[in-house]
């Protein structure tokens, strides 16, 4: 285990910084009571799980706690418990697909007494609240290793099988490293996010062995590595050929699926730079998230609610879309934009920000015609004859000085409206000139604002 106090190595020698190991375990080891309330809790579940399907005459489907709870890698706080519901392969791919078990499995909640709600990734599944925990149950077709999965979650029970031993003793540096993501923001598959999953951060530990060696590693990773941990492609660029994204980790218990086909260029890049600060300069910052420290800039928020009965990976793309379109149609204006991004709660509330220089452009704009000698400055020539100045040449081409026919981002935003799906075009549009103005947004929408507007917390002065 890692001692009281650990120097950590970079490039062949020690740095003068020393980090405090036991202190930060204690920030990511659950205590003894939280991990006797899981394991009762995930019991309890399956349980009832396990009984009302037998006293429904479907005794031949086996329920499982899977996961992080499975894998003893949960970190404190982070109640949620993964139960799967694993239909023999008799039972076919549409009683997945089709929501047959869905609603079996919803049956027996509603008769147990416990409060459900539907949610969807690749297929629907169960998400309910029960001693104080939330947990996901989903159903899947039992499969064996080595064989292909029929729907998308039949992996994950052997993803529990897989990791059994290679994780045993390395637990808490599974923990060390997702702390370290949950910090940076990149921690979760899901679109909302695009970062490393739970199942990630365990097969690199696999790979590299411990944190310290995840990071040291990941410091020099760039666009397109591969990590491969049971070498079905070899050489790599096999693997490269195959798959088209920033990281590549190929899943052991199915080689023609990539694990990391969710994490974006971004959260890559934000993972390579968190390891190469946290080599150089260790600090407790990268494990235990600091609050907010936010410059300023003008801003439009646009602000929906949040479509009911969406799937959140959808609405999550959309605004994602819709806040890319949105900042270079800006751009294309003549605003500069520093930056833009999206949230929602998932609940109420969804929105956009686009952080700016100006929410407002001068009354004139200089135009950038082509060589004067170019049969295209004829055209220039007739659509600018009439502006504000010019044309006229400089060097060798011509210029123009016209009129803005749009000054104000949001008359600029509401041009583009009519292109943005639903949710966006029924937005209100808030122009934020100073800080005073965050206070009109709402408390959950105004930190996410805050947290957009700062520095990462760990990124040290």
């Amino acid at each position: 285990m890692i001692s009281i106090i650990q120097a950590i190595t970079l490039k062949g020698h020690v740095t003068d910084e020393c980090v405090d190991m036991e202190e930060i375990l204690s920030l990511v080891r659950p205590s003894r009571e939280e991990e006797e309330m899981v394991a009762r809790v995930a019991s309890e579940l399956v349980e009832v799980f396990s009984s009302g399907l037998s006293a429904r005459g479907h005794g031949d489907v086996e329920v499982t706690v899977q996961g992080s709870v499975a894998h003893g890698t949960w970190l404190p706080g982070e109640f949620d418990i993964d139960v799967f519901a694993a239909f023999p392969k008799t039972y076919g791919p549409e009683a997945i697909r089709s929501g047959r078990a869905l609603s079996l499995l919803a049956d027996i909640a509603t008769a147990a007494g416990i409060p459900w709600s539907t949610r969807y990734a690749q297929h629907p599944y169960l998400t309910l609240r029960y001693g104080g925990f939330r947990a996901d149950v989903v159903p899947c077709i039992r499969i064996e290793m080595g064989e292909r999965p029929i729907t998308a979650t039949d992996r994950t029970p052997l993803h529990t099988l897989y990791l059994r031993d290679k994780l045993k003793g390395k637990e808490d540096e599974v923990r060390l490293l997702k702390a370290f993501m949950k910090v940076g923001g990149i921690y979760g598959a899901e679109v909302g996010i695009g970062g490393f999953s739970g199942y990630l951060a365990e097969l690199l530990i696999v790979e590299y062995g411990s944190f310290k060696e995840t990071v040291r590693a990941a410091k020099s990773w760039r666009p397109r590595q591969v990590i491969d941990v049971e070498g079905h492609y070899s050489p790599p660029s096999l693997a490269r050929k195959r798959f088209d994204s920033p990281l590549i980790i190929i899943d052991p218990v199915d080689p023609a699926r990539n694990a990391a086909a969710a994490v974006t260029l971004e959260a890559m890049s934000t993972f390579i730079a968190m390891s190469l600060a946290f080599t150089e300069k260790p600090s407790p910052s990268f494990f235990k998230p600091g609050p907010p420290s936010p410059a300023f800039s003008p801003l439009l928020v646009l602000m929906a609610p949040y479509p009911a009965g969406e799937p959140p990976d959808s609405v999550w793309g959309q605004l994602r879309r819709a806040s890319s379109s949105l900042a270079n149609a800006l751009r294309a204006r003549g605003f500069q934009v520093y930056r833009n991004g999206q949230w929602t709660d998932e609940e109420s509330e969804a929105a956009v920000f686009i952080a700016m220089e100006s929410l407002e452009l001068s009354p004139l704009q200089l135009m950038k015609g082509p060589p004067a000698g170019s049969l295209e400055s004829l055209s220039f020539l007739r659509k600018h004859v009439n502006a504000e100045m010019g044309p006229f040449i400089a060097g060798d081409r011509w210029y123009a000085v016209e009129r803005r026919k749009v000054r104000d981002a949001v008359d600029a935003i509401k041009e583009e409206m009519p292109s943005m799906p639903a949710m966006i075009k029924s937005a209100s549009i808030i122009k934020v000139s100073n800080r005073e103005e965050l206070e009109s947004l709402s408390k959950r929408l105004r930190e996410a604002v805050l947290v957009f507007l700062s520095r990462p917390t760990w990124l040290q002065p």
